[in-house]
């Protein structure tokens, strides 16, 4: 499924630059999400926006509750996001939820070694969760989906701008 949506995302916006596309799920793994944006969406979100101090850009290139195509085509994760509210091992929780990032982890890299198998392709893909810190999970999860140079690049994520 998140390869038919990646694809998709891909095929429609083929005219944009897509620099980022994420699954993530909520503080209390009840749902998974696609979100994705590129250079294009993002460069329009900055000249609309009167705040034009240096860390807005880094604001809004970072969070993902931001990006222009946020919960792309959501209802394809509706059953998982059920499946995931109703699963019976939720008693072990801190388990469950590593196994639930741990998951959309190796979907996105398998996704990415099928879609994006040229090490010059830009597209950074990571796993990110709301209400929480997310930037543990996510420099994780990129470390292992990306190449080395896209992942020292995100790593890099908050400084791009300063």
């Amino acid at each position: 499924m998140t390869l038919n949506v990646i694809t998709n995302i891909l095929s429609e916006r083929s005219n944009e630059n897509l620099y980022g596309i994420v699954l993530h799920t909520d503080s209390s793994t009840m749902t998974v999400c696609l979100s994705a944006n590129s250079t294009e969406e993002l460069q329009a979100i900055l000249d609309s926006d009167s705040d034009k101090s240096k860390e807005n850009p880094n604001y809004y290139k970072c969070a993902i509750s931001e990006w222009s195509y946020e919960s792309y085509e959501a209802e394809l994760f509706s059953e998982l996001s059920k499946e995931l509210r109703l699963f019976p091992d939720r008693a072990q929780f801190s388990e469950f939820k590593r196994d639930l990032i741990d998951s959309l982890t190796n979907v996105l890299k398998r996704v990415k070694e099928e879609v994006f198998k040229r090490d010059g392709d830009i597209v950074t893909m990571f796993v990110s969760i709301t209400d929480d810190d997310a930037e543990c999970i996510e420099n994780v999860s990129s470390k292992l989906i990306n190449i080395d140079v896209i992942h020292d690049l995100f790593l890099q994520r908050y400084e791009w701008f300063k």
